[in-house]
């Protein structure tokens, strides 16, 4: 296996500390637009709440907010990677692992709403 320089491995850090921020802020915004889009559904006039309107609301904050952590986490992991070079393995650990939970809290919301 052939060993980098340093000039080498440099472009290719740098481009993927940019692919982060831009994935983290794509993240944030699309997260944000569903968030403002959903609300204003669940809340239009002529809606009617059941009994467990509550878990699926509970469940849909959560689930947003933990995605909205994640690409918080992969913007700042970008930028950490642009200071130093080098990512950071827990952020990129912790992003990768509460996007997946984010997403099974709303699942689970939607089943006990059903």
């Amino acid at each position: 296996m052939a060993v980098r320089s340093k000039t080498e491995a440099a472009p290719i850090s740098k481009a993927r500390a940019w692919t982060s921020v831009i994935a983290g802020i794509f993240v944030i915004l699309i997260i944000c637009g569903i968030g403002v889009f959903l609300v204003a559904a669940m809340f239009a006039p002529g809606v009617r709440f059941t009994s467990r309107s509550g878990a699926l609301f509970g469940a849909l904050g959560i689930g947003f907010a933990m995605l909205l952590t994640g690409g918080v986490l992969g913007v700042l992991n970008g930028v950490a990677q642009l200071r130093t070079g080098r990512p950071s393995m827990p952020l990129t650990i912790a992003s990768f692992v509460i996007m997946p939970l984010g997403l099974l809290v709303m699942l689970i919301g939607a089943k006990l709403a059903q």
